[in-house]
């Protein structure tokens, strides 16, 4: 697997190994999906360290994520050996999502336009601190105050419109800078649990 192969649509980046936990080689995994049962919809799962496909059992939830047995791992030397390793999984074993949800990797990579149709960036990734999800926007021209990045609040007051099919998002980004528009993040929070 090449490593364009691992960052396409085609491939989701479900977990990175944190650390060792314990002294038995067991691993804390911290997830990108929603939970551990999401791992459930995946038949296998790959290292970023070749093509050998990585085989591990979830234990149980811990405070940063969960701890797990990969094969193979015997002692807390070769866990702590694997920390920054990324697990994934094929994008396509995913249930399709239900209408007007969309999955963060599905966004990555479409055009920003503005709210007259004028094309003004590409999303770059998205991001959820727990607050609510953020859109990553790479500009194609600096803005004043904020440079070529912008770090927008995924919510339909601010992302009003997206469309897979013409790989497109838009973004009212001169009226959220303004303040026209105003995000209540409790909103912020309850969209992004769709997302």
């Amino acid at each position: 697997m090449s490593e364009t192969d691992k960052t396409s649509n085609k491939w989701l980046c479900v977990a990175v190994i944190i650390g060792a936990h314990g002294v038995r080689g067991d691993v804390r995994l911290k997830l990108f999906v929603d939970n551990q049962d999401a791992l459930d919809y995946f038949d296998a799962f790959y290292s970023d360290e070749g093509e050998t496909p990585i085989n591990f059992k979830v234990l149980k939830q811990i405070k940063q994520g969960v701890s797990a047995r990969v094969d193979g791992v015997t002692n807390r030397d070769k866990a702590e050996a694997m920390k920054g390793t990324k697990i994934f999984a094929l994008r396509d074993q995913l249930p399709a999502a239900e209408e007007d949800e969309f999955y963060f990797v599905d966004l990555e990579g479409l055009t920003v336009v503005n709210g007259v149709d004028e094309e003004i960036g590409v999303v770059k990734c998205m991001h959820d601190y727990g607050a609510g999800g953020v859109v990553e926007v790479t500009l194609h021209k600096p803005r004043k105050g904020i440079g070529q990045t912008a770090m927008v609040p995924f919510n339909r007051d601010v992302v009003p419109h997206i469309s897979l099919d013409d790989k497109q998002m838009v973004i009212l980004l001169d009226d959220w800078l303004e303040g026209e528009v105003i995000v209540d993040p409790q909103k912020s929070a309850q969209e992004a649990q769709t997302a």
